[in-house]
């Protein structure tokens, strides 16, 4: 009996797609991205496509791409967070001498923020040219006023010329380690501009800090 030509010999199996670089698409697709385990799947699937013929190359060559860009995504994020943990200070860390950068010195704010050190010769928002410790005296019936009295006798303690400084637009700004000082605590004498331009240089050459 001949066999109809109509009807196949042979049914062709549809190829399955590789699992290993669906996996390694899924992996590097997540927030953040998994890119070790990502690009390990996607490596392995690969070489499991080219050997069997399944499908899947597309997840596992866009896995690869992805874990790429999140390498360079989590490299240059530790990079920032580095850098900044090394510039980052707090008002009570603030030594005499040093500049600084913060809006909230820019904009003369009550309160401060975030505070990084930043190189005296480049632009930033403030320079310490004093730290000075609270006395008992000088703790009773604190105010702000009180501090910016006691950064104004420091600025003229340094020996700086008072007049090219108002003329350039500088004033003392005092910020507090602590939001209600006492005795003890510290005050860092800064300048800043007035208007909230940024320095870009050394004012003071004998700067203050404690005894």
């Amino acid at each position: 009996m001949s066999q109809d030509p109509a009807w196949p010999s042979a049914v062709t199996a549809p190829r399955r797609t590789n699992g290993l670089a669906i996996v390694g698409f899924v992996l590097n697709l997540t927030p953040m991205g998994l890119v070790l385990p990502g690009w390990v799947c996607a490596v392995i699937g690969l070489r499991q496509i080219r050997r069997d013929g399944t499908r899947g190359r597309w997840a596992a060559v866009t896995a690869l791409v992805m874990g790429a860009v999140w390498a360079v995504a989590i490299t240059v994020a530790v990079a920032l967070v580095v850098y900044l943990s090394t510039r980052i200070v707090s008002p009570e860390d603030l030594e005499a001498g040093t500049c600084v950068s913060s809006d909230d010195i820019a904009d003369g704010s009550e309160s401060i923020g975030l505070i990084t050190e930043a190189d005296c010769d480049e632009e930033h928002d403030g320079e310490v040219y004093a730290i000075h410790e609270i006395t008992r005296g000088e703790a009773k019936g604190f105010t702000p006023d009180t501090a910016g009295e006691i950064c104004y006798d420091e600025l003229i303690a340094t020996g700086v010329e008072l007049p090219p400084l108002g003329r350039a637009g500088l004033a003392p700004y005092p910020i507090l380690s602590v939001p209600s000082p006492g005795a003890g605590d510290l005050i860092a004498c800064t300048l800043r501009q007035e208007d909230g331009e940024r320095l870009d240089r050394r004012y003071v050459d004998r700067p203050r800090g404690l005894a």
